[in-house]
């Protein structure tokens, strides 16, 4: 399962990378800005997107705004990281159907139990979709018997 972190700062791309490695499904994927985001999004289909809001080239509100018109896209679960309380952002915010909001900087064990909680149903699903596929494909039923009063062949 593929998990994108969008954020200009190493640090905090590094933080979530090592919260996040302590589930071993997640592939973490990183772009340092929105415009890196969105042309990685042809060759990637990440399951989640972690997005900082202010980033050189492409900040990330343009970045979310993106994605939720892309019909592919749009429906990627998005979890902002941000340091930023302005009121009318988290508003404008709010109409883009966010799976979360982490307040930079992160506490880490609360933002670890968020992830869990986030992650867990993703995981499931995944584990399934997994075992599903590598399950071997279910034997043909058998030829249906011949009724009872006509002989077996």
């Amino acid at each position: 399962m593929i998990v994108l972190l969008v954020d200009d700062d190493p640090v905090c791309r590094r933080l979530l990378r090592r919260l996040l490695t302590r589930f071993p499904e997640i592939e973490v994927r990183e772009a340092d800005d929105g415009q890196a985001a969105w042309s990685m999004l042809g060759d990637v289909m990440p399951a989640v997107i972690f997005c900082d809001l202010q980033m050189p080239v492409m900040d990330g509100a343009t970045l979310i705004r993106k994605i939720r018109e892309h019909p592919t896209f749009g429906p990627i679960p998005i979890i902002v990281t941000s340091a930023s309380k302005d009121r009318e952002l988290l508003l404008a915010l709010k109409d883009m159907q966010l799976l979360d909001y982490l307040l930079k900087p992160f506490d880490l064990v609360q933002t670890f139990a968020r992830l869990e909680k986030h992650f867990a149903p993703l995981l499931r699903k995944f584990r399934a979709e997994k075992a599903a596929a590598a399950a071997p494909p279910a034997a043909p039923p058998p030829p249906p018997a011949p009724p009872a009063d006509q002989p077996a062949a």
